[in-house]
């Protein structure tokens, strides 16, 4: 982006989040850029879409060449009725000349002229991918197209809103949309607003899902974050996951201020929702909630999940607290057997608020080998963050405890840690290695200690101590 004058920080800022899919695609992100440079902003993502609609439904074809060439409307129209049928049909092939199976559509069921039909599938906006066969390029592009064709059949025809939400749902019971039209629903709810409201109260949590990629308003925030209460409150577990990368969308004051009152009244609301709040607490960087969050930390009675994430929080929201909770390293780590509080803690400390000695205190820990968490990760960043200088005083240090695994291996003396079982970060020593080459291999002063670490490794290879 830099070669055409674009600050591509600038440009992903003012992208809306619905809209980054659309970059995935070489063609629409240059479109995206021209668009960007040529009014500095974006409006909202049913406007992006319906303008990049258009100039990939222009851009240049094959039959171009040929001087045939159809109005735009007429472009739209046919985009639009292919896109219907293939999403509401959940089939994909669209066959241009003979159908050879039933699960292929008739091109012909939305022109008579093969020329137009041609022209319109030439263009960027299809994939051929077979003779006389095409397919939507983009689903995501198909479903817009889909939608504005459902929502014209409404205001031309009389199409009511109940039969829009019946297309939707398998019978008139069902809270479920229909998986394969779940993208359709969405692209309805940010086109039409009736049928946003139909769907907040039939199947709210498709406005809290990636299918509806849009912001809501205030009111609408609060009336999903009141259904969320009702419905998982007073769960311990949920599938949170589902929702959790969209809190964002949930962020108002008067969500934000709730939020923190189910963050702190464990005995009220499950840990999912509480991690959930976390969420919108942390997308919202608020700092009102730190000292809550503080309290959160340091308090060896609550959830570990809920300390580790609501430090994680932390660091996001406000790093420079950090330092209050920094007491928590000398806590004992019994009721934190994987070292995740631990290495979460650790990791965020590093390396403004960690000394050298206090990084080797903390590098004698064990872990469980078979848990990659946030010890492990923490040792990994001390590798690959330290200062030249520093590392080698780790290196030194993690020398001495490799050495002597490697004594007691060669003298049958005593029992070695267990390498299968336990994760010791002296294990670890070539990430911690590998980065020191790179920095001393023009210093010829410092080729003796190079010498001796790559000796030292060299011997633990032979015993499997290390990850080389």
């Amino acid at each position: 982006m830099e070669t055409v004058g674009v600050d591509g920080k600038a440009f992903y800022r003012a992208l809306p989040k619905a809209a980054e899919s659309l970059t995935k695609w070489p063609q629409t992100l240059c479109m995206l850029v021209e668009l960007y440079i040529s009014k500095g902003c974006f409006g909202d993502v049913d406007k992006i879409y319906q303008q990049i609609i258009e100039k990939r439904i222009q851009e240049s074809n094959e039959f171009r060449a040929r001087g045939i060439q159809i109005p735009l409307a007429v472009r739209i129209r046919i985009a639009r009725e292919l896109a219907a049928i293939s999403i509401l049909s959940g089939s994909e092939v669209i066959a241009l000349r003979e159908v050879e199976r039933s699960s292929q559509i008739d091109a012909g069921l939305v022109a008579d002229n093969l020329s137009d039909l041609e022209e319109v599938t030439g263009s960027e906006l299809f994939e051929r991918f077979a003779d006389g066969k095409v397919r939507f390029e983009d689903h995501t592009l198909a479903g817009f197209l889909a939608a504005q064709w459902i929502l014209e059949a409404h205001a031309a025809n009389g199409v009511s809103e109940s039969t829009i939400e019946n297309l939707l749902y398998a019978d008139s019971a069902a809270n479920e949309v229909v998986p394969k039209l779940r993208m359709l629903a969405g692209w309805l709810a940010i086109l039409s607003v009736a049928i946003r409201r139909r769907l907040l109260e039939r199947s709210p949590d498709l406005l809290l899902s990636n299918d509806f990629p849009e912001s809501l308003a205030d009111d609408i925030k609060l009336d999903l974050w009141a259904w969320m209460k009702r419905k998982f409150g007073d769960r311990e577990w949920f599938d949170a996951g589902a929702y959790s990368d969209n809190a964002g969308k949930l962020l108002c004051p008067d969500v934000l201020r709730d939020a923190g009152i189910v963050l702190k009244q464990r005995d009220e609301y499950g840990r999912d929702l509480r991690l959930f709040a976390l969420e919108i607490i942390s997308k919202g960087k608020i700092k009102d909630f730190d000292d809550l969050l503080i309290s959160l930390v340091l308090d060896d009675s609550e959830n570990l999940m809920i300390r580790r994430y609501t430090l994680t929080a932390l660091a996001d929201v406000s790093p420079e607290k950090l330092i209050r909770i920094k007491p928590l390293l000398g806590v004992s780590t019994k009721n934190d057997p994987n070292l995740d509080l631990l290495g979460n803690l650790l990791f965020q400390l590093f390396p403004e608020y960690l000394s050298v000695d206090e990084v080797l205190e903390h590098l004698a820990h064990t872990a469980n080998s078979n848990h990659y968490g946030m010890y492990q990760l923490f040792v990994r960043k001390v590798a690959e963050k330290s200062s030249a200088e520093n590392r080698a005083i780790i290196l030194n240090y993690l020398a001495g405890k490799l050495s002597k695994y490697l004594e007691i291996r060669t003298s049958h003396q005593g029992t070695a840690p267990d390498w299968l079982h336990v994760f010791d970060p002296a294990l670890a020593f070539d990430d911690f290695l590998l980065p020191q080459l790179k920095e001393w291999c023009l210093a010829p002063d410092k080729f003796p200690a190079l010498e001796g670490w790559l000796h030292l490794l060299a011997n633990a290879s032979t015993y499997s101590l290390n990850n080389s």
